[in-house]
Formats: structure tokens, C-alpha cells, sequence
């Protein structure tokens, strides 16, 4: 199954966050209701967004901040060898 992400429109970042209610059950907050509106961090205001699948490979470089694509590429390259 691929992994799915979903990205600004206007910029492509996956920083898109949206309005929701949630509900107390007496033991933790359930998700009740998600919104239409969409907004982007990154463009700091309302934002349309679509929903891109990304392989193992990429969803593993998005999650690590100190690491770039490159470097990882640099590494498994030499594994390589």
C-alpha cells in the first residue's frame, strides 16, 4: 500500500493543516466532524490541497529533519558498492 500525503496547492508543502471538532467519551477526545477549510503553514493562510502518494523511500526522507535526500542517496550508493 503506497503512502499518502497531502500537499498545498499553491506551494507543495505538506505543512496543510484543517479545522475539525472533536467530542470528550469520558475517557478521550473522538473525532466528531472535519471541516472544508484548509490552511497552509508555509503560506500562512487558507489554501486548497490534493492528495499525492509518496513510495517507502520518500515518506522516510520527509520524516527525518537532519538528514537530506541527498546524503541518503550519497549512503546507499556506497552500500551499494
Amino acid at each position: 500500500m503506497k503512502k499518502v500525503t497531502v500537499v498545498c496547492n499553491t506551494c507543495g508543502n505538506d505543512s496543510v493543516l484543517r479545522d475539525a471538532w472533536s467530542q470528550w467519551d469520558g475517557k478521550q477526545w473522538v473525532l466528531q466532524n472535519v471541516f472544508d477549510d484548509a490552511y497552509c503553514e508555509t503560506c500562512d493562510g487558507e489554501c486548497s490541497y490534493s492528495y499525492k502518494e509518496i513510495d517507502e523511500f520518500t515518506a522516510f526522507v520527509d520524516d527525518t529533519d537532519k538528514i537530506s535526500k541527498e546524503t541518503i542517496n550519497e549512503f546507499l550508493n556506497e552500500v551499494i558498492k
